[in-house]
């Protein structure tokens, strides 16, 4: 069993997950990898991951309208969130 930190990497599009995952996997991170918000919350409910990234839009929901919902389960999980969308709400 390592300890290194694990970082779940949530995005639908497996390109951007994929190039972000493989860059942190390279540095020596574990990586956790989820394609949609239930699969998110599976994970945090679980207690995977100690660094969570997210997209903002992804099936299942919006990951900025859920957040405090996922912090208040892990409130020293922290979460940076990303989007490929640059409007004023996301």
């Amino acid at each position: 069993m390592s300890n290194t930190p694990t970082i779940i990497i949530a995005d639908d599009d497996m390109t951007i997950r994929l190039v972000v995952a493989e860059a942190l996997r390279q540095e020596g991170w574990n990586i956790a990898e989820a394609v949609d918000l239930p699969e998110l919350n599976t994970l945090i409910n679980n207690g995977v991951g100690d660094v969570v990234v997210t997209d903002v839009l992804m099936p299942g929901g919006n990951s900025l309208k859920v957040l405090p919902d996922m912090i208040s389960l892990r409130p020293d999980l922290p979460f940076i969130v990303m989007s490929a969308h640059n409007t004023l709400s996301t």
